[in-house]
């Protein structure tokens, strides 16, 4: 074997020794880490920060009656605020389509 092979294969041994002793390391620090968080049970904060939910729709008449539904149901503990964005150009309607949703909603009731 020539000089530069040895020399490579010198640095190879030593790149494997050094990940072999840090692995075993990491493992444990992975592993530690685990643990603390495990005995970490945060208590929900006293206020909540405010949320807002945007629904961008544009020439969607099926899916926006199904999207305005399912985000009316959302509970959360803070402010929430639900935005619907409509661009639409055709017959979708986000304002009519809202209102038909909340007033089935309210009959459901």
């Amino acid at each position: 074997m020539n000089l530069p092979a040895i020399a490579l294969l010198v640095v190879y041994c030593a790149a494997l020794l050094l990940l072999t002793i840090y692995s075993p390391h990491r493992l444990h620090l992975i592993r530690l880490l685990r643990r603390a968080l495990a005995l970490v049970d945060p208590a929900p904060p006293d206020r909540w920060p405010s949320l807002t939910v945007q629904l961008p729709l544009y020439n969607e008449p099926g899916v926006a009656a199904r999207l305005i539904d399912s985000v009316s149901r959302l509970r959360y503990p803070g402010r929430l605020d639900i935005q619907v964005l409509d661009e639409s150009t055709d017959r979708t309607r986000s304002g009519k389509i809202l209102r038909r949703v909340l007033v089935e909603r309210d009959r459901a009731s």
